[in-house]
């Protein structure tokens, strides 16, 4: 196209990154798959095939096809200059993941890893092979198809659109006039020019987006172009510079017919920097949004259940109380309907218009003033933010209310970062609520494949609002198995009959509200009317265990500090040392009027670690909820405020939980006891050492061999109750004569050494020097002295200061054993770790041999 000339063009227009960045690699083919394609260098994604595609040309070029599960659209990328597809790997998972759409990128001929030399030809011919990949291998319609040219993809971009009228609308983006027009200022088409888009342009027949800038830097490797058109199909070829030109929206979604705009208000509070904090700074977790619009659903139903006792016509017949939630993962919405007491008009512009107004706080205050309605009541709100959470996930949100105090139904609706809402009045038939509150959130991009899946909000209800008092119900896919008929005609023969014959079934999906919150909360009720058993299943089900717990305790505490609390020992250690030594469970999960709070309990959820709720370390095997009315909560109602009552509720728990180990100790079925020592005795041993201030709680539970109970275990109790009356002194380590604890763990001495006295009886270590054993015979020890007395001279010259009293390294000693001599620890020395010392040089003696 053009000999010579068009060549020199062609030259001054293709820049292929060399080397390429990325290479075909294939997958091996296994039973049950497939060879796939990969390209080296990026990761591999389930949504991301890699093709290789047949031109009309003789050439094969490499293409990347992104799906994304919500996608209507598809976008077919025609990259720029000294680019390929290992470089626009990571843009094009992104288009998809925000845009929404499937997408299909290619690299021309000569590009990457795509054979043949790049021209002006081939990338029409590339385009074309990819646009049909898209309409033959999956299944795509051009109606569906928006095309994408960046720089020099613009020139195959406008050809191929220029041959497709039914297109969804092209995107070109930093586009060139011509080839020529990108190096000279020419300002008429030459018949040796390449990419001659400029007139190209009116023959395409589709909405047009142009996205340019018209000050670029120039760099060796691109062009920038000089110029930059728009175009639309209602108005024709418009010549722009520096501009954006923005043509009717191919993907923009129509306002639905017949909607009122509604009347509009301003906030009542400097609005736009309060929902930028709430939305950037108050809450930690997203995930929250739904804890905090479900409370608000259950304080509705709240307000009803209170009011209809005086006032029964409120509840009318419109169904029971409950909540109900539905995720739309194909619109990206997230629906919460209530039966609860609703708004009129002036309370949506009192609640909502007005940030920290809370509903729930003025209904709490007439409580106190109207005692015959009851003070015990399930309320939770109390800040006025909660449903302004919505806006952490959501780009819009509309309300639709109707109280039974008016005839009719309101709708509010209001747009992140914006100072008004809007209010109007609901004149849909098809949308009318009998009564309550309908809301919904118009989800972020980005948020909408987590929170509009159903299975995330099931689980998020699960674990933030099981124990609300109200059913919840989410809209879930299940499956069922159904009878179908046989279509085969009888054989010959065949006598059966047709109803003795084996019916067919298959699996078929269908959809249907399924509770979310099925478990009650069992410590609301009395402890004496809640059997063992119910004890148990609550265990495995809140805290996902298998096994029964050894013990558990259920108690309510009452004055300065109110809560109820239910505590379980599992019937299980932690498998992994780790979570004994640094233990950052979620054992204790902390509620506020049964809505759950937190689970973490590893500093994030104390402002000041003084305040800790923690257990101690040596107590985090301990599991098991806490539910309190009064707890100081700040306003996102994540973390606690430093609080006396905090501190006092911690001692009261920790306390409950020695209580509930003593129990497990005395009862008569010794089993559970061996069992919970065996699984937990190294965390109480680990308390001796780090909480003095349990030593008296602590001490009766420890447990020991010792030389004289064989193989059970003894506890101190025990062993003072068995000593004779001369001995003084609890002994560990062995001896023949007396009746010593044996410890045989590491942490054993440690953990004595820290308690040092039980019952008035001090610990001695036998092995250690200075023994005492009560009275003894002077005479005898007179004798035995001066019969040993040249022994002990000729060892002192012997050992010198090889031992740890040079001046008297050998003395007769008040040891029990039988045996001639033994190499005794100095009175503050740590027997293991001696021991450990010497088999440290008895192995370096075996290398050396």
């Amino acid at each position: 196209m053009g000999g010579v000339t068009s060549s020199v063009a062609a030259k001054f227009a293709f820049f292929p990154p060399d080397p390429p960045s990325y290479t075909v690699v294939e997958t091996p083919e296994t039973a049950g798959t497939r060879r796939t394609l990969g390209l080296s260098g990026v990761p591999r994604r389930d949504n991301v095939e890699v093709v290789r595609v047949p031109t009309k040309r003789g050439t094969e070029i490499v293409a990347v096809y992104v799906r994304n599960p919500s996608a209507k659209l598809t976008v077919l990328y025609s990259h720029g200059n000294a680019a390929d597809l290992g470089q626009m790997y990571e843009l094009f998972t992104e288009l998809s993941l925000h845009l929404r759409v499937n997408l299909m990128g290619y690299d021309y001929s000569g590009y990457g890893q795509s054979s043949g030399k790049p021209s002006e030809q081939n990338t029409y011919a590339d385009i074309e092979a990819a646009y049909r990949c898209l309409e033959e291998t999956y299944g795509v319609h051009e109606e569906d198809v928006i095309l994408y040219g960046q720089s020099v993809g613009s020139g195959p971009t406008l050809d191929l659109a220029t041959r497709l009228p039914r297109l969804r609308a092209i995107v070109l983006h930093s586009p060139i006039l011509s080839g020529l027009r990108v190096m000279y200022p020419v300002k008429h088409t030459y018949w040796f020019d390449i990419y001659k888009n400029i007139d190209k342009v009116p023959l395409v027949n589709c909405p047009v987006l142009v996205i340019h800038v018209d000050r670029v830097r120039l760099r060796a490797s691109s062009f920038a172009p000089k110029r930059v058109f728009g175009y639309s199909a209602s108005g024709g070829l418009g010549w722009q510079r520096g501009k954006v030109v923005r043509c009717v929206a191919a993907v923009a979604e129509k306002e639905e017919a017949g909607e009122a705009a509604g009347e509009k208000f301003e906030y009542q509070a400097e609005v736009s920097r309060l929902l930028d904090l709430i939305v950037h700074s108050l809450y930690s977790h997203k995930e929250v949004f739904l804890r905090e619009l479900v409370s608000n659903a259950s304080d509705a139903l709240d307000k009803l259940r209170f009011l209809s006792v005086t006032d029964s016509s409120l509840l009318g017949d419109s169904g029971e109380l409950e909540i109900r939630i539905k995720p739309d993962l194909d619109n990206g919405t997230i629906t919460i309907t209530d039966t609860g007491i609703g708004m009129t008009k002036e309370e949506l512009i009192d609640c909502l218009g007005t940030i920290a107004q809370s509903g729930t706080s003025k209904f709490l205050k007439a409580l106190k003033e109207n005692q015959d309605l009851g003070a015990d009541n399930g309320l939770i709100g109390q800040f006025g933010v909660g449903f302004y959470s919505a806006f952490l996930v959501a780009e819009k949100v509309v309300v639709s209310t109707k109280s039974p105090k008016s005839d009719k139904q309101y709708v509010w609706e209001a747009v992140a970062d914006s100072n008004s809402y809007a209010i109007r009045e609901e004149t849909d038939p098809d949308k009318l609520l009998k009564r309550g509150t309908q809301i919904t959130l118009y989800l972020r991009p980005d948020d909408k494949f987590e929170f509009a899946d159903p299975t995330r909000i099931q689980g998020l209800v699960k674990n933030y609002s099981q124990f609300v008092s109200f059913p919840i119900y989410t809209w879930q896919e299940k499956s069922r198995t159904v009878e179908v008929e046989e279509e085969e005609e009888p054989k010959e023969g065949d006598e059966t009959k047709p109803e003795d014959k084996k019916k067919k079934t298959k699996t078929e999906k269908y959809w249907d509200w399924e509770l979310a919150n099925e478990t009650k909360p069992i410590w609301m009720r009395n402890a004496k009317e809640v059997k063992k058993e119910e004890y148990y299943e609550f265990y495995k089900k809140t805290f996902n265990e298998f096994l029964d717990p050894v013990g558990y305790t259920h108690f309510t505490t009452e004055g300065e500090v109110e809560f109820r609390s239910v505590l379980y020992i599992p019937g299980m250690a932690p498998l992994n040392n780790e979570d004994i030594v640094n233990p950052k469970t979620k054992n204790i999960r902390l509620y506020v009027k049964r809505v759950f709070i937190s689970d973490d309990f590893d500093g994030e959820l104390i402002t000041d670690s003084s305040f800790n709720l923690q257990f101690p370390r040596y107590l985090s095997f301990v599991k098991g909820v806490v539910d309190s009315n009064d707890l100081p909560l700040n306003v996102s109602r994540e973390i606690l405020q430093e609080s006396r009552i905090v501190r006092i509720m911690r001692k009261r728990l920790v306390r409950k939980t020695f209580d509930m180990i003593q129990d497990i100790s005395e009862s008569e079925n010794k089993e559970d006891y061996k069992k919970f020592w065996e699984n937990f005795g190294k965390l109480i041993k680990l308390g001796c050492i780090e909480d003095s201030g349990n030593h008296k709680r602590l001490t009766p539970l420890l447990r020991f061999h010792s030389s004289k109970s064989e193989e059970e275990m003894i506890s101190l109790d025990d062993y003072v109750e068995n000593m004779p009356e001369n001995q003084k002194a609890i002994y560990y380590l062995a001896t023949d004569s007396l009746k010593v604890l044996y410890l045989v763990e590491p942490i054993d001495e440690v953990a004595i050494q820290n308690l040092q006295t039980y019952k008035e009886k001090k610990f001695v270590d036998i092995s250690k020097e200075d023994l005492e054993l009560g009275d003894e015979d002077e005479v005898k020890e007179r004798e035995d002295k001066q019969e040993f007395n040249l022994l002990c001279d000729w060892i002192k010259q012997q050992l010198g200061d090889k031992v740890a009293k040079p001046d008297s390294p050998a003395e007769l000693g008040n040891k029990i054993y039988e045996m001639m001599a033994i190499a005794l620890g100095g009175r503050w020395g740590r027997s293991n770790l001696r021991r450990v010392v010497l088999w440290e040089k008895l192995s370096l003696v075996r290398v050396l041999r």
